[in-house]
Order: structure tokens, then sequence, then C-alpha cells
């Protein structure tokens, strides 16, 4: 499953919404796959540590983009 172009609007950051989204996004949808898949830009270090610290493994960059992945349980 990709994830594609989770934002949060500015005023909003830091508030834990992005994780929110991401738990809900995880324990509420009904997939056979079994990796959450994203990326974002590279040298946003900000999101890119944002993932990290939501359990994300960096897979790699391709594009100036950083790859990550997340294991799902059913």
């Amino acid at each position: 499953m990709y994830l594609h172009r989770l934002a949060v609007l500015p005023v909003h950051i830091g508030k834990g919404f992005g994780k929110e989204l991401l738990n809900w996004i995880e324990k509420s949808f009904s997939t056979d796959k079994t990796y959450l898949k994203l990326d974002c830009v590279a040298d946003n270090s900000k999101l890119n540590q944002f993932y990290l610290a939501n359990g994300f493994h960096y897979l790699g960059e391709t594009d100036r983009h950083s790859k990550y992945g997340k294991k799902l349980f059913a």
C-alpha cells in the first residue's frame, strides 16, 4: 500500500495530527498488502526524521526522494 501526498497544515505541525493519521491508516485499512510505503523530498530533514520516528524504515533514495516502508500487521 502506498501513501501519497500526506500533508498537515503548517499551523498544525507538532500537534500530533500526522502521527495520529498514520496510526489510523495502519489500524483502519484492510488490505492484503504487507507494507505501507511512502516517499518524501530527501532534503526535508524534519519530514524524514518524522517518518523514522514513526516506525518507517529508510529504503534508499531515488530522484531526490527518500523512500520508506513499514511492515503492516494484520
